[in-house]
């Protein structure tokens, strides 16, 4: 029941449908996207298909049509030639089709209809990979996604009786309700970027980060993370790309040819994701692991989100636009014309732009992109924390400056390492733990850098300076270099005054022991440490 299958005047034919009545009950699965895939590469090229496309890039605002390929087919096209011609006589959803049951909503997959469904099926099966969902495949590394299913809205929305499930109120539509049920949700980011000019996007965009709020757990440093229960919100675009050292996405053939070779594992890749957080696939090493499977991510399309802006998106359909911009301002009239301008999508294009602009920061900062504008950007985004490996040489002074200043107020959890950086320099640390010391909100961080002792007592100090920083702080992490006998001092002062009152774990690690504080200091820290009842781990502690 779950394969596309053709007639032998190769109209698309299906047994009776599947009667599921909750919109949110229709996803799809990653296997019934492929076979979507599979009709579309057997049948395009030999009906001839053809489809619309505005001529010389939209300039001059004239359709055409022109012939596809497998490799240009999108949603649109698929709407018309397989998911309407499908389901016309029994005029239910694409989805009722092909299932067997209900197939409640796994992740919601918010994207624009004009990308190639080929690269669509790319992004969610490196979604699947990268999530490590279902059975890997010896061969292939992939993973075949068993158990997981993707609400998009063109084969779960019954095209027939699209006010149904379309509603007047966007946020009683099936949208809403599949986000509802969702434990994650997916951005699916053309090439061209032309999903941060649909309204529709806008607004799933908006309801997945105020679900990613509502349900965010905000977890210790040293807690170890259940990947399966935390939402997750993730971006993918399609690109081809080869990255190495994750041997947990090689085959076992391909690892022993290149460990024979000495070599790292080579995985080629057809989309790459920024993640929320690290995913299963990237093993022991998460951290350095996420970057460096991000880091084929485009920078044109990270500095995209600096414009996304509601108020000028487009809709398909006039009254959808007019709809969701009185949601925004909480209008009682749904129907009455929306403000050209409006505070409220101010705040909110400052906040939406935040919340996609913070994943996108080290490919930002490779591309040499980082400026005062992200800067201000990220600063107003609200988000509660901030987890990034900022390793590379791309990240000075400069860039460290910036992301200083990106720190949103109300972060809760910051985590950025940075170390072994020759690009990076004393200042440029200290303007990290300054900043730092600044968040009065901040319960957990752990800074990984060089330049150390400096830096810590600039911490410290600023803590004095300040009275309101860091009196929630529950676990600092400092892992640096020439953590000397100052650090220590500027650290049994700060907890000696009252600057720390809710700490309650301090680890302070120096790769280099030689120019670690001396064990005499460290012994007085430690006092100090038990007196407050914090847990002190250290080079000189028992811990070790």
């Amino acid at each position: 029941r779950s394969a596309i299958q053709s007639t032998p005047d190769q109209n698309v034919n299906f047994h009776n449908p599947t009667a599921i009545p909750e919109p949110e009950n229709r996803a799809i699965s990653l296997q019934q996207l492929k076979d979507v895939r599979n009709y579309i590469e057997e049948y395009c090229i030999a009906e001839s298909w053809t489809g619309a496309r505005l001529l010389d890039g939209g300039t001059t605002g004239i359709w055409t049509q022109v012939p596809l390929t497998p490799e240009t087919v999108n949603l649109y096209d698929a709407a018309d030639k397989i998911i309407k011609k499908a389901t016309e006589s029994y005029e239910c959803s694409f989805v009722e089709l092909i299932a067997e049951a209900p197939q409640p909503t796994t992740y919601f997959v918010s994207h624009w209809w004009g990308e190639p469904i080929s690269d669509f099926v790319a992004c969610l099966q490196q979604h699947v990979n990268d999530r490590a969902i279902g059975v890997q495949d010896d061969e292939t590394g992939d993973f075949d996604g068993e158990g997981a299913f993707y609400w998009v809205c063109a084969y779960a929305n019954n095209q027939w009786a699209l006010s149904k499930d379309v509603t007047y109120d966007p946020r009683e539509s099936s949208f809403q309700k599949a986000i509802d049920m969702a434990r994650g949700g997916l951005t699916i980011i053309d090439r061209e970027g032309v999903v941060f000019t649909r309204i529709w996007c806008s607004f799933e965009t908006y309801c997945l980060l105020n679900r990613s709020d509502a349900t965010k757990q905000i977890v210790p440093i040293q807690a170890d993370v259940d990947h399966a229960e935390k939402f997750t919100y993730d971006f993918y675009t399609a690109q081809a790309y080869e990255v190495e050292g994750m041997a947990t996405m090689a085959t076992e053939d391909r690892i022993e040819e290149c460990t024979a070779e000495g070599r790292l594992y080579p995985i080629t890749r057809n989309a790459v994701g920024i993640t929320d957080g690290a995913c299963v696939s990237d093993g022991e090493s998460p951290t350095w692991v996420k970057s460096e499977r991000e880091a084929g991510f485009r920078s044109e399309l990270a500095e995209q989100t600096l414009s996304l802006c509601i108020e000028t998106a487009n809709a398909t359909v006039a009254s959808d636009k007019k709809h969701i911009l009185n949601c925004f301002l909480e209008a009682e009239d749904l129907e009455q014309t929306p403000p050209d301008t409006s505070t409220v999508y101010d705040e909110l294009n400052q906040r939406l732009r935040g919340k996609l602009i913070m994943p996108m920061w080290l490919t930002l900062c490779n591309a040499d992109l980082l400026d005062e504008k992200c800067a201000t950007v990220a600063s107003t985004s609200r988000a509660l924390e901030w987890e990034i490996n900022m390793r590379t040489p791309a990240f000075g002074e400069k860039q460290a400056q910036f992301t200083a200043q990106a720190f949103p107020p109300t972060l809760q959890k910051l985590d950025m390492d940075w170390m072994f950086n020759d690009s990076m320099t004393e200042a440029g640390t200290i303007y990290m733990y300054e900043a730092a010391a600044r968040l009065e909100n901040l319960k957990y961080l752990r800074f990984v850098s060089d330049h150390g002792y400096v830096a810590v007592v600039r911490f410290c100090n600023v803590l004095n300076e300040t009275q309101q920083g860091g009196k929630h702080l529950e676990d600092i992490d400092f892992n640096s270099s020439e953590v000397k006998d100052e650090a220590g001092e500027a650290l049994i002062g700060a907890i000696e005054q009252g600057h720390l009152p809710a700490l309650t774990y301090l680890s302070i690690f120096d790769y280099d022991e030689e120019r670690y504080m001396s064990q005499e200091v460290h012994t007085r820290l430690q006092q100090v440490c038990e007196t407050k009842e914090i847990v002190l781990r250290g080079q000189w502690s028992d811990y070790l």
